[in-house]
């Protein structure tokens, strides 16, 4: 993950690594980055919306699910920014993700 291409991050002879490959590479790094900008205080309105729904279904009240949900979007924030960084500045994920460093 720290190279600086897809290609390049492979094993040696997967010759596979455009069209759809390269799709759910680029969704996959992106659904983590987004789920990581969710954590920021301009999306509380949104994940308090998820809560109300998710809440119902695990038996918790309003306020503990929305409590629970921003802390898990909280801590996932922290773990993809640590990991982003461990990539250095030439990854390709890096180069893909929009989280600031």
């Amino acid at each position: 993950m720290t190279a600086a291409t897809l290609d390049a991050a492979v094993e040696p002879g997967f010759t596979k690594t455009g069209g759809a490959f390269r799709e759910y590479a680029l969704a996959g790094i992106l659904h983590m980055d987004h789920l990581a900008d969710m954590a920021t205080a301009e999306q509380r309105s949104e994940v308090t919306r998820h809560a109300a729904t998710l809440g119902p279904a695990l038996g918790l009240g309003p306020q503990e699910a929305c409590d629970r949900l921003a802390a898990l979007l909280t801590k996932h924030a922290e773990e993809w920014k640590s990991y982003m960084n461990s990539l250095g500045a030439h990854s390709f994920v890096r180069q893909w993700a929009r989280t600031e460093q």
